[in-house]
């Protein structure tokens, strides 16, 4: 499975601060056609206090020119009161306010003449770090240490999205595997795009090839994996999780080997209570059912490992106790 911390957001709220509504309507179109992006627009500081204060804002696009009056240093204190984690992009015509707007603790100063496409991608990467922001806020409220400090000024690296995405999957699992609530983090994660959710409609609707596919990056299937598993080259094994797979030759010779692995596949989305990101956990989990008094030949080692060893005949023989239980 490749990483997903640098998939694009789910969904992001963006807050545009504006004296002039045309050209605020102008910023709006060129974020909005991006597809997850939303905005909101204030025309004076009354009207941006009041949005922050209903709404929470991933990133926000500051003019400090509001009326003839610099509001910079205004809007920056508001924004580190109600919402110290979103992202704050200035975007004006004046250069003089750099300094100034960077020690108040903006992350980005834009000149107006920069060029939408740079402010598009600043902007997006600004909707990152705010999301990232909360995220790192809800792991510490939950106790987890060691994680990069986003300081203001700075937009988000790769590096430390990286660990950031790693840190709050392993949380978000944990606490699904205990029972443990932690709401919360999960919509925020589900926003960024790093909760996968199981679409059961589609799934059904996808073949049989497309199916297993799925079901394998969902346990982080590699190559040598399956090709252990179905006893198959490396190669066929590369080109069944690219996509590649599916001549009528593979398909007559391996349809009995697939079918074994999608029906246990199968029985760890359910195992998982359908939720993709638990799935991996389930295939290398050892003894879960350390309290059964028939416990299955895969107990101690995991599936995972115990198909590697075994391969086709440990399918069957998976497939024929998860049937008689």
């Amino acid at each position: 499975m490749s990483s997903l911390a640098q998939v694009e957001p789910v969904s992001a709220q963006v807050l545009i601060l504006e004296d002039d509504p045309k050209y605020a309507k102008r910023i709006e179109k060129k974020l909005v056609s991006f597809g997850n992006i939303s905005c909101s627009a204030a025309y004076d500081m009354e009207q941006f206090s009041n949005l922050l204060k209903r709404h929470p804002f991933d990133a926000t696009s500051i003019d400090c020119d509001l009326n003839g009056y610099r509001v910079s240093d205004q809007a920056l204190e508001i924004l580190m009161e109600l919402q110290p984690e979103t992202a704050k992009i200035i975007f004006t015509a004046y250069e003089e306010e750099r300094k100034k707007a960077l020690q108040a603790g903006a992350d980005v100063f834009l000149l107006k003449d920069i060029g939408w496409e740079v402010y598009q991608d600043n902007i997006r990467q600004g909707v990152r770090l705010g999301i990232a922001r909360r995220i790192v806020k809800c792991l510490k409220e939950l106790g987890v240490d060691r994680l990069p400090e986003l300081s203001p000024g700075l937009l988000l690296d790769d590096n430390s999205e990286e660990m950031i995405w790693e840190r709050t999957r392993q949380v978000a699992v944990q606490h699904r595997i205990d029972g443990k609530c932690a709401e919360d983090l999960e919509k925020l994660i589900k926003r960024r795009g790093w909760w996968r959710v199981f679409d059961t409609k589609s799934f059904i609707e996808e073949t049989r090839l497309n199916k297993l596919r799925i079901l394998l990056e969902y346990i982080n299937a590699t190559p040598d994996d399956l090709a252990a598993i179905l006893n198959i080259n490396t190669n066929r094994a590369e080109a069944l999780l690219s996509g590649e797979f599916g001549t009528n030759t593979d398909t007559v010779i391996m349809p009995e080997k697939m079918d074994l692995l999608l029906s246990v596949l199968s029985y760890i989305l359910r195992l998982s209570n359908y939720q993709p990101e638990l799935m991996e956990h389930y295939w290398n989990v050892k003894n879960l059912y350390k309290e059964s008094l028939n416990k299955p030949s895969w107990n101690e080692s995991g599936f995972a490992e115990y198909l590697k060893i075994h391969g086709p005949s440990g399918l069957m023989e998976s497939l024929y106790w998860i049937r008689s239980h």
